[in-house]
């Protein structure tokens, strides 16, 4: 194991810190030449990210999973939904030229902006990454907590569906907020349902704070 990477089983700020940069750009062409020159570039810009200290997510490498005896049995769709599931996780996301005439780029620009992930077409230096929001690091700092609040929010898909429509209301969630708290404070853990207390005070106020935001950007 390289020296700085692990210590004593915990896992170093190095990682925890370090940002994951998806590259996004053009792939498929009518002319298989400009295909390879596609994938070339999005294969040269992922060590170009890689040597700058972040850890990008390339695409461009997908072609080896299509010429292995497995390959055949992927189609385009669940290349698509596999890059973009991995998009969801990415802190930002490098444009190659001429992402704006990729149907597919377009669409994960589009998805990146809904998702208030940051775009870019520089090749910054990741190595300082203080700077960078790292979106799994809560997850990494505390990964009990996190692994019950996603809990909450399975059961929650499972009963209600997760749509992101919440309403106007904050006041309906720091209502909620309390109900949870005052139960765990109580201590309780769960509810009849199985939905734990303290990562539902951490989710409603998560909620608060969204609608919040919303709210002034309406302003």
């Amino acid at each position: 194991m390289p020296q700085g990477l692990v210590d004593k089983g915990a896992i170093s700020q190095k990682i925890l810190t370090m940002p994951m940069v998806y590259i996004a750009g053009p792939y498929s062409a009518p002319d298989p030449i400009q295909m390879f020159h596609n994938i070339k570039a999005g294969i040269r810009v992922f060590v170009s990210l890689l040597l700058r200290g972040s850890a990008p997510f390339c695409p461009f490498l997908d072609f080896q999973a299509l010429i292995c005896e497995l390959g055949k049995q992927i189609d385009i769709d669940r290349l698509y939904n596999y890059s973009l599931a991995m998009l969801t996780r990415a802190d930002a996301v490098y444009l190659l030229d001429g992402w704006e005439n990729s149907v597919g780029a377009t669409r994960e620009v589009e998805l990146a902006k809904q998702l208030q992930i940051t775009t870019t077409t520089e090749l910054l230096d990741f190595t300082n990454s203080d700077n960078w929001p790292n979106r799994s690091l809560a997850m990494s700092l505390v990964p009990h907590a996190w692994r019950r609040l996603t809990w909450n929010l399975y059961e929650g898909a499972h009963k209600h569906g997760i749509k992101g429509k919440w309403g106007n209301n904050p006041q309906k969630y720091d209502d909620k907020l309390m109900r949870h708290r005052e139960k765990r404070e109580s201590g309780k853990i769960t509810d009849k349902e199985g939905i734990y207390h303290g990562p539902a005070v951490a989710w409603n106020a998560l909620v608060v704070e969204e609608l919040r935001i919303k709210k002034k950007a309406r302003e």
